[in-house]
């Protein structure tokens, strides 16, 4: 048992000496695209290769909410919104959504 836990430490210490060795091959760049009093946000990225962008790249998916910080009342709604990346982040409000949670609300669409 004290061989095995002694073969993970030197794993885990061999792959954190060889991740800070290595420079990315990709650079990361953050731009806000929303503005204003209401809040934007994607469900979830990953599961089930669900991505916010359209196949183009020309659009991005989104929820708009007046509140984040509480669980919705029941008769509150989010609107459903495409936007526009190659028009200045232009929002277009699509649908509007009733889903129990941010995940299903995103998926409806």
């Amino acid at each position: 048992m004290l061989f095995a836990r002694l073969c993970v430490l030197v794993a885990c210490l061999l792959t954190i000496r060889a991740g800070f060795a290595e420079k990315p091959a990709w650079k990361l760049e953050v731009e806000q695209i929303t503005r204003g009093a209401k809040h934007h946000f994607f469900g979830y990225i990953g599961q089930c290769q669900t991505i916010p962008w359209s196949f183009d790249g020309r659009y991005l998916l989104a929820m708009e909410i007046d509140e984040i910080a509480r669980m919705p009342e029941a008769n509150e709604s989010a609107t459903i919104c495409l936007i526009g990346t190659e028009d200045q982040n232009k929002m277009l409000r699509i649908d509007r959504t009733k889903a129990c949670n941010p995940q299903q609300g995103t998926m409806s669409f």
